[in-house]
């Protein structure tokens, strides 16, 4: 859940834990307005729970295009690996 600034919750939705880890399994990165909002709730509601994210991707081309995408968004709290599908 993300604590809205007016101290409301909101779900935020992954596919699955691991460990200590919350993973969401992207087919394609896109860098697109929905994306990037999707990303930043993602990466709220893991820093306030002091939690780090995976994105899982099919290939090393979409494991770039991610990498890009958060550091264009300056997001460090999801990393990105490659899980073939």
């Amino acid at each position: 859940m993300r604590t809205m600034p007016d101290g409301s919750k909101r779900p935020v939705k992954f596919d699955g834990v691991q460990g200590e880890y919350v993973i969401d399994r992207k087919w394609r990165v896109m860098d697109r307005p929905r994306a990037r909002a999707q990303l930043l709730r993602q990466s709220e509601v893991l820093a306030q729970h002091r939690l780090i994210g995976t994105w899982e991707v099919p290939d090393e081309a979409e494991r770039i295009a991610a990498l890009k995408l958060f550091r264009k968004m300056k997001v460090a709290n999801i990393k990105v690996r490659v899980v073939k599908p």
